[in-house]
């Protein structure tokens, strides 16, 4: 009885299921699920996409940000002199402290560090901080770009330029106590 019954369900389960899912790793999150319908005694397949956001969107709108933050650097970007008393590499700790502090807290060198302040809105005086890389803002230009005293831009060199804020987060190293 129960061999039949467990013969009969395996049965059942064998004839019913028509779909399967099949996932392109070109999409992010997405996979294409092809299910086998029967109406009208017409059977056919229809082809259903479940996508959030391609990596092809997510390019696209990562180089829409940049291109946005090049128009604004055009004619708008200075070199400024390396932030005295900071090391030659890996310094855009030290050079965001020395504009903020004046000087070159050692505790601050290390960017992940600047995650001990409190969150607070873009602002002049406010630094902006990710893993690996930190600055200090100096002007809001819009909700999504600022202009950055940005030690350790690339090759070593210290600029103030337009910035995107994307990917940052936006600490106050000034709280009230």
């Amino acid at each position: 009885m129960i061999r039949s019954a467990l013969l009969s369900a395996a049965l059942l389960a064998a004839t019913t299921l028509h779909s399967y899912a099949s996932c392109d790793d070109r999409f992010i999150s997405t996979c294409d699920v092809r299910s086998w319908h029967s109406h009208n005694n017409k059977s056919e397949f229809r082809l259903k996409r479940h996508s959030r956001r391609t990596k092809s969107d997510a390019v696209r709108l990562l180089y829409a940000s940049h291109k946005r933050t090049r128009e604004l650097a055009r004619g708008d970007t200075q070199i400024v002199p390396h932030p005295a008393g900071c090391p030659s590499r890996a310094f855009c700790g030290c050079g965001t402290a020395v504009k903020i502090f004046g000087a070159p807290i050692r505790s601050l060198w290390l960017a992940a560090n600047w995650f001990r302040f409190p969150r607070a809105e873009p602002a002049p005086g406010m630094v902006a901080v990710r893993q690996h890389h930190v600055f200090a803002i100096l002007r809001v230009i819009d909700s999504r770009h600022v202009l950055a005293y940005d030690a350790n831009s690339g090759g070593h060199l210290t600029r103030i330029h337009p910035v995107s804020l994307q990917g940052y987060s936006v600490r106050n190293p000034h709280p009230r106590a």
